[in-house]
């Protein structure tokens, strides 16, 4: 039969439990540098993998990470994938993601992420440097 725990154990045991960290990354066009991508995740060499980890072209449109990710691996670039910022809760994690893609859209660099919030921003910055 299992041991109850009361509740000093347990508190105890979620005071020294870690809490994840996230970080907030961004993938960038390896001929001009320039970002078109940015992107969270609590673990950024497993992410950065499955980013570069595409077998064959994806089945989507053209305006897609995917599809540009393999687009530049299939003539031999290698997009470079680089942390922004990192250590954060999850929700501040998503806060900064979204500041990256308001700071990046704001300068013109037209960025494929997908969410619906994240397209509404970009396609915002879009039309007011008359990109869309």
């Amino acid at each position: 039969m299992a041991r109850k725990r009361n509740r000093s154990q347990i508190q105890n045991q979620i005071a020294v439990e870690e809490p994840i960290q996230f970080s907030i990354y961004v993938i960038c066009c390896p001929v001009s540098g320039n970002p078109v991508y940015v992107g969270q995740t609590s673990n950024f060499e497993q992410r950065k993998r499955s980013h570069l980890r595409i077998k064959k072209r994806p089945n989507i449109g053209t305006e897609n990470i995917k599809t540009w990710i393999w687009d530049q691996i299939s003539i031999g670039m290698q997009p470079s994938i680089l942390i922004l910022e990192s250590e954060l809760s999850e929700f501040k994690s998503l806060e900064r993601e979204t500041y990256w893609i308001i700071e990046y859209s704001k300068k013109g660099f037209p960025l494929l992420n997908r969410w619906k919030e994240h397209r509404k921003i970009i396609k915002s910055y879009k039309r007011m440097n008359g990109l869309y």
